[in-house]
């Protein structure tokens, strides 16, 4: 067997609630994007 074959890997972080999901501010972002600019083209 290798040598470092462990069932777990040492170095992955726990998941944390205070930690913000990036791609969903991503998503937000671009939603918000989107909303403004079809006002803009709507005036």
């Amino acid at each position: 067997m290798a040598q470092n074959h462990y069932v777990t890997k040492t170095k992955r972080r726990n998941k944390s609630g205070k930690r913000k999901d990036p791609s969903a501010a991503t998503m937000a972002k671009l939603r918000e994007r989107a909303a403004a600019e079809a006002k803009k083209s709507g005036q």
